[in-house]
């Protein structure tokens, strides 16, 4: 078990987790790469979200979950091979400073509101899978009067391929609970290629960040993250939502003057 920053991360080869909730909660939200204990239609106030699966012979593989409520009981099983480990996290909910989701087409009518990774690329567990993300303003209002020389966005890796995406910029907004493979707005232009850095899947997110420090486009609507080749490999990153191994967004400051 490691800690998280609002919970733990657990790495098991139990298939099954079990937990009681004492805040009354009458709705489950899933869809396979996360279980959300609502406190309302919009908001959680708890998730257990899958990360990955090490088989025995050390691949790192997509995990999926399926949850059930009893009273106040919830018995989360994950679908995982035999003698295989799991990593998932048991996070309180809190504000990110990215909103995001991904959209797939093997389930066409479902996003990904409040999974704690994207399976981004193309993958025999989401078919293809698109990453839509965007920052929320509120967060920046210090950097307001500040001049942007860069900023990137770190993201996670939990397995390693050679495989590159297209970075997107968005001109139009997007929920992301209404957001689906059958719904999907098209991008605009392309701002550029991912990098990979280490564990990391590096974007520059420059234009995205002046525009909104610059009050331009205050409801900036974002980016989305495309695979380039139409390849079976894919990256398991970490998304706005993930409270283990978070995102990182590093912004490069100029002097006025």
């Amino acid at each position: 078990m490691y800690l998280t920053y609002n919970g733990v991360a657990i790495e098991t080869q139990q298939e099954k987790f079990s937990f009681r909730i004492d805040k009354n909660s009458d709705k489950l939200m899933q869809n396979g790469h996360f279980v959300a204990c609502m406190a309302n239609e919009f908001l959680p106030y708890a998730t257990v979200a899958p990360l990955a699966e090490k088989t025995s012979g050390s691949e790192i593989l997509p995990l999926c979950c399926t949850a059930e409520m009893s009273d106040d009981n919830v018995t989360v099983t994950f679908e995982k091979r035999p003698g295989s480990t799991i990593l998932f996290t048991v996070d309180l909910y809190a504000n990110k400073c990215v909103f995001d989701t991904t959209i797939e087409s093997k389930n066409p009518d479902k996003n990904n509101s409040f999974g704690a990774v994207a399976v981004l690329g193309n993958s025999e567990t989401c078919g293809t899978q698109w990453l839509y993300s965007r920052l929320d303003v509120m967060q920046f209002v210090d950097l307001n009067s500040m001049i942007i020389s860069g900023a990137r966005l770190y993201s996670s890796c939990y397995n390693s391929a050679d495989t590159e995406f297209g970075v997107y910029k968005m001109t139009e907004s997007w929920c992301s609970f209404g957001s689906t493979w059958n719904s999907r707005i098209l991008p605009s232009e392309k701002l550029t290629v991912t990098k990979n850095e280490g564990w990391y899947l590096v974007s520059d997110i420059t234009e995205i960040v002046k525009d909104l420090i610059g009050l331009n486009m205050p409801r900036n609507p974002g980016i989305v993250m495309i695979p380039i080749q139409n390849d079976k490999n894919y990256r398991l990153i970490s998304t706005g939502d993930n409270y283990f191994t978070p995102q990182m967004i590093e912004i490069n400051l100029k002097k006025r003057g």
